[in-house]
């Protein structure tokens, strides 16, 4: 039974400088001018195999007109189940008696478009490791001669069909899997810590709205009682206690404070404006806010960021991928044996074919990317030393600027504004005496505007604050999205 071997470079699969070493082994076994057409059956088989299982293409366009008339029917999808399941945990979610900001944060996880567009990058990331780690497709081959000379009436036609698979002997896929399955991971986490973050722009962006509103509301009172006072001003100039110059201070605040309410007015449209856009609704009348209050968290949480916090969770994931991507490397150098059996005809007569081939790891072994992959270890290795690093200086910032706004809105409500209330009252005492001092009235009541002002400012400060710590220590389910996603993606495999 006669063998061949040959030496030849091999391909791209194995490196430039990798020598392969193929072994043929031909048997004959009979003379039969019918194998020809069992080696022409046998490819139009395979091609029919190979037809078969190959996936067909559906054209998919872009409708933007389908687009918009979905983010206008938003509201109204507020009460399906699909949003209702997505953003109804833990309490159940109903938007018809207003939406809360505990309401807004779950509306921004369903239609926020970072988070829709970061989910369909992980569900690109999912696919990629669900698919990770299969064995190659068999190579179909076919060696054709034809003899040109005499035969002697034997067939002149050489028919030499192969089928090779490679066989993963070095155990590489299974650690194509784990490097897929990790990767997979790190968008995994990265959608949570985006989904952290949205839910923390969305309560300032509800901060700053519900401020517009309060000083919108604080501007309407403050008009009224200006005007309250430019009527006690006029009757006091008719009858001779004030001069009309001392009369029209009131008229002419008044005018003022109506200018400042319609830019008050104006600026609270834009942050529900920016609060709409936000968790992903179209601008509207509809749903309407309610809000509930200033919600400071008074629970500064300690040392819990070490463990909470969704960066420093990114950039462990990262690292861990570095170090399957590493180790999957590494073990490239180790070859995989590639085998193709086959049958052919040598004029007239009958072969069974068999290749044997695996690369001999001498020269190149895989060295560039084993070392491009320690560099990518080291560099995410340093990345997550600065985050730790940075997230701890942010949480200190972020803490003592969360007690500084607490002590100023305490200052603000328990000294400025009993203070400006006592001076208004008094003013009012005076009037009601008739012995009104306009500069004065005017003075007090303007200080009690302001005094308002800077609590509102006091209060969204505080809260903003306080939720600025709150992001830098990250949720309690720290390394959980927020939105039900595949994670124990690879899990069924292990």
């Amino acid at each position: 039974m006669p063998s061949l071997i040959r030496f030849r470079q091999h391909g791209a699969a194995t490196g430039p400088h990798s020598l392969t070493v193929p072994i043929r082994i031909a048997g004959t076994i009979d003379r039969d001018r019918g194998a020809n057409r069992f080696g022409r059956r046998g490819i139009v088989v395979s091609l029919a195999l190979f037809l078969a299982g190959c996936t067909t293409y559906e054209p998919r366009p872009l409708d933007m007109g389908a687009t918009l008339d979905a983010w206008n029917r938003r509201v109204a999808a507020l009460e399906s189940p699909e949003t209702r399941d997505a953003a109804s945990r833990p309490s159940t979610f109903d938007a018809k008696d207003g939406v809360d900001l505990e309401e807004a944060e779950r509306i921004a996880l369903v239609f926020n478009g970072e988070l829709r567009v970061a989910r369909a990058e992980l569900a690109i990331r999912s696919v990629v490791a669900e698919h990770a780690g299969t064995w190659d497709d068999p190579v179909l081959g076919a060696d054709f001669e034809r003899v040109v000379s005499n035969a002697g009436g034997i067939s002149p036609t050489v028919l030499r069909p192969t089928l090779s698979v490679t066989l993963p002997i070095s155990g590489r896929l299974g650690l194509l899997r784990a490097a897929a399955d990790a990767d997979a991971r790190v968008e995994l986490t990265r959608v949570a810590a985006l989904e952290w973050d949205v839910r923390s722009r969305t309560r300032r962006a509800w901060f700053e709205r519900a401020g517009a509103a309060a000083r919108v509301a604080l501007m309407k009172t403050v008009v009224d009682s200006v005007d309250a006072w430019a009527s006690v001003a006029a009757r006091q100039a008719e009858a001779g206690v004030l001069t009309g110059l001392e009369a029209r201070l009131f008229t002419l605040e008044g005018t003022l404070l109506r200018m400042d309410l319609a830019e008050a007015v104006d600026a609270e449209r834009e942050a529900d404006a920016r609060l709409r856009e936000l968790i992903g609704l179209a601008p509207g009348p509809e749903p309407r806010f309610v809000f509930d209050g200033w919600k400071a968290d008074e629970n500064r949480h300690g040392e819990d960021w070490k463990t909470r916090n969704l960066e420093i969770a990114l950039r462990a994931a990262e690292y861990e991928a570095a170090e399957r991507r590493l180790e999957l490397e590494v073990r490239r150098q180790y070859p995989d044996l590639t085998i193709g059996p086959g049958f052919g005809t040598d004029r007239g007569e009958r072969r069974l074919l068999f290749d044997l081939s695996i690369p001999i790891p001498l020269w190149n072994v895989n060295a560039g990317p084993i070392a491009e992959a320690e560099a990518v270890r080291e560099a995410a290795r340093i990345r997550f030393d600065a985050e730790c690093e940075s997230v701890g200086s942010k949480v200190a910032v972020a803490a003592a600027a969360a007690v500084s706004a607490t002590r100023r809105r305490r200052a603000i409500e328990e000294s400025v504004i009993p203070l400006a209330d006592a001076q208004l009252a008094d003013v009012g005492r005076m009037a009601d005496l008739g012995r009104m001092e306009p500069v004065i009235a005017l003075q007090a009541v303007k200080t009690r505007h302001e005094a308002a002002l800077r609590l509102i400012d006091a209060r969204i400060a505080e809260a903003s604050a306080a939720d600025v710590l709150r992001r830098w220590i990250g949720p309690s389910d720290a390394g959980r999205a927020d939105v039900s996603a595949d994670q124990g993606i690879g899990e069924e495999r292990r």
